[in-house]
């Protein structure tokens, strides 16, 4: 987008449900793996977390599931939880056990 950057500052971060996982890109081109959330900055495909990047990308939270290209995590539905990270889709959330039941969304336990 932009000629003339004289420091890394300058480049754009990459952007929702994409991961800039290689060097010189002038814009992205590949999408956040299933399983991972990818909001803002995401240097690969299936991004580790660290405490400052927390919020912008990683592992799809326990409670919900992420499909390629996830931006924001999609907490489970009703009647189901996940307990584990990295759901890829609503099939991850599993339903909750006989003789109880699960109101809410994006449960974990």
């Amino acid at each position: 987008d932009s000629d003339g950057l004289s420091a890394t500052s300058q480049c754009t971060p990459c952007k929702a449900t994409f991961a800039c996982d290689t060097v010189a890109l002038s814009a992205p081109v590949t999408k956040c793996a299933a399983g991972y959330f990818c909001k803002v900055g995401a240097p690969s495909v299936t991004p580790l977390l660290k405490n400052e990047d927390s919020a912008n990308y990683g592992p799809c939270p326990a409670g919900s599931f992420c499909e390629e290209g996830t931006a924001d995590p999609v907490p489970c539905p009703e009647g189901t939880f996940r307990s584990a990270t990295g759901g890829t889709a609503e099939a991850s959330c599993g339903p909750c056990s006989a003789g109880r039941y699960c109101t809410g969304t994006g449960l974990s336990a």
